[in-house]
């Protein structure tokens, strides 16, 4: 109230409110006076207005200013990782259904992988090939079971449980984006989920070119 006051008499009283060089330190000074309990006391012979009127009474006040700058940074940063975020680009879903060779790399033990996907009909085939060694079969399905079998004079069949099922076509949702790198040729971008799948996919075709998983072993 005292500082409303001591600006009201200042526009009401003084014949040099006109002069914007006089009005600008005026209002400086009740903002800093009013805001950090902070006194100023001008002295210009020129502008017997700072001699006219006292200064407003001094008062305690939260430094409000430094709460408005924090508060103000805060949602800066907030906004600033929300819309870095959100232009992320985000990895191209598969078919529900495809054909892809695969050439696999577990750690020196190579092997080539015809991949059959069947997402609309839950089922995905793989005829695997391994490096001089034996032909084998590997049907999975939806509801988690696996059946890997050969068809040579061995006839070997075994079942496994997979509470997970076949991947879904949406089952890089929710990867983070890490770059874009070059990968035998192509210019890939790379995306990283769970923290031990890397995928990269082709900037032009958006296609999958590679994949890299750490299981530890």
């Amino acid at each position: 109230m005292h500082e409303d006051r001591y600006i009201a008499n200042i526009l009401a009283q003084n014949r040099y409110i006109a002069d914007i060089s006089v009005m600008l330190p005026i209002f400086f000074r009740f903002f800093f006076e009013s805001t950090f309990g902070c006194r100023f006391r001008f002295h210009d012979r020129r502008y017997p207005i700072y001699q006219k009127f006292p200064s407003p009474p001094a008062t305690k006040h939260t430094p409000i200013f430094f709460v408005f700058v924090f508060v103000f940074l805060t949602l800066y940063v907030c906004f600033s990782v929300w819309s870095t975020k959100s232009t992320d680009p985000t990895p191209t879903p598969w078919p529900l259904q495809f054909h892809s060779i695969l050439l696999m790399n577990y750690s020196g033990a190579l092997e080539v992988i015809d991949l059959w996907y069947d997402w609309p009909n839950g089922r995905n085939f793989n005829i695997i090939q391994k490096q001089l060694g034996e032909l084998l079969y590997d049907l999975e399905w939806n509801n988690g079971t696996s059946f890997f079998y050969t068809l040579d004079d061995s006839k070997k069949c075994r079942t496994v449980h997979v509470e997970v099922g076949i991947l879904r076509p949406n089952w890089l949702d929710g990867a983070d984006y890490s770059s874009q790198e070059q990968v035998v040729g192509f210019l890939c971008k790379v995306w990283e989920k769970v923290d031990f799948i890397w995928y990269y996919e082709d900037v032009v075709t958006k296609r999958p070119v590679h994949w890299r998983f750490y299981t530890a072993e």
